[in-house]
């Protein structure tokens, strides 16, 4: 439901400031909210009455130098802490989820990526990949939501290791996506007529040796079949199945919980928040490798709160390539700041990365001082 009210932006009270919503994220963590019970310690639930929270990035209306925040400064939250809101009030309590963010982040990156491919998503491709598994040249890594917001990192962190990297998506375009621009081995459409045949071919005789799932369900099936002895599966999402009453991991169907048993395939569940104390090393590389042009990433973009909602089941009905976020208000300063990156080379953005980070010491973002 979309509310419509007068903003309480009036001069700040002590303690408060005035906020403006300029991007939101869209997450298939979030369907898990929905539910009474979110299967996870690391998020709770939707409160009726109460606006959808997510990661989100905006800027400071008013504030009286409160928190010493001051008009203009931008604030993000990584993760869940950001009200689906045009405008809001924010005081010490729920001030405490949110950090500041620095405009300079803008030379090396947009901002926007501290919601994606250098945020919380890009992190959980990070460890997923070079924390659960490190795949190696002698590897084929299978990577299920492939053009997707994690799915896309994934993928390029195990090309970066030497694997050969096959992805699986939804549509044509996306597989002309990930090989044409993102340089997977190979890409196939499981919605094709030829999908089993195509995903066979492409992993080759000796099979997949690491297989990074976002999706699970029959195509998570057609993976096992094809999968070798002794290898992993990274179980990141089950995009699949978040509309079923079956709790998360979901539990595989007998034939492949026994192929998984006779090839003795290692099929652990992934936490990223199991990395936490090393959040700040993912991100450093994450964001240098995007100021230097090595990393790639990718948003589609839905414009206008009102259409946050639709973004959100778009994204989980698989409509989006990188990462669905929704642009809610116009940043004038921010447009200047990406005109001003487009003409920097990418030599000058890694050295600006390279000498300017500093780590929050309170989060695991990193935040460019210039």
């Amino acid at each position: 439901e979309i509310l419509e009210s007068e903003p309480d932006t009036e001069t700040p009270k002590e303690e408060s400031v005035a906020v403006r919503t300029i991007y939101l994220s869209t997450d298939p963590y979030m369907r898990c909210r929905f539910n009474e019970d979110t299967g996870v310690p690391y998020t709770k639930s939707f409160e009726i009455g109460k606006p959808i929270t997510s990661a989100g990035i905006g800027v400071v209306m008013e504030s009286n130098n409160n928190f010493g925040l001051n008009q203009g400064d931008l604030l993000m939250s990584e993760f869940d802490a950001w009200p689906w809101q045009e405008e809001f009030m924010l005081d010490q309590r729920n001030l405490k989820n949110l950090h500041k963010l620095s405009k300079s982040m803008a030379a090396v990156c947009p901002v926007t990526y501290s919601l994606g491919c250098v945020g919380l998503t890009g992190v959980s491709a990070y460890f997923g990949i070079l924390g659960e598994v490190n795949p190696t040249v002698n590897d084929v890594v299978v990577i299920s939501g492939a053009a997707g917001a994690v799915g896309s990192v994934a993928g390029q962190l195990a090309l970066k290791r030497g694997a050969t990297v096959v992805g699986i998506c939804g549509s044509d375009e996306k597989c002309a996506y990930l090989v044409n621009k993102l340089g997977f081995y190979r890409a196939v459409n499981y919605k094709s007529k030829t999908f089993q045949e195509d995903f066979v071919r492409a992993v080759g005789e000796q099979g997949a040796s690491i297989y990074f799932d976002n999706v699970g369900g029959s195509i998570s099936d057609l993976v096992i079949e094809n999968m070798r002895h002794s290898s992993h599966i990274v179980l990141c999402g089950q995009i699949s199945m978040y509309n079923t009453e079956i709790p998360y991991p979901p539990p595989l169907p007998a034939h492949s919980q026994a192929l998984v048993e006779k090839k003795c395939i290692n099929r652990a569940r992934y936490l990223v928040f199991n990395y936490e104390n090393r959040f700040p090393e993912a991100t450093e590389y994450l964001l240098k490798q995007v100021a230097s042009g090595d990393l790639q990433g990718t948003e589609t973009t839905s414009v206008g709160i009102e259409n946050a909602p639709k973004a959100f089941v778009d994204m989980m009905q698989g409509g989006n390539i990188g990462k669905q976020i929704v642009k809610v208000s116009k940043s004038p300063t921010l447009g200047v700041l990406d005109a001003i990156r487009a003409y920097t080379p990418s030599v000058v953005r890694r050295f600006i990365a390279e000498r300017t980070i500093i780590k929050h010491p309170c989060c695991f973002c990193l935040f460019l001082m210039i």
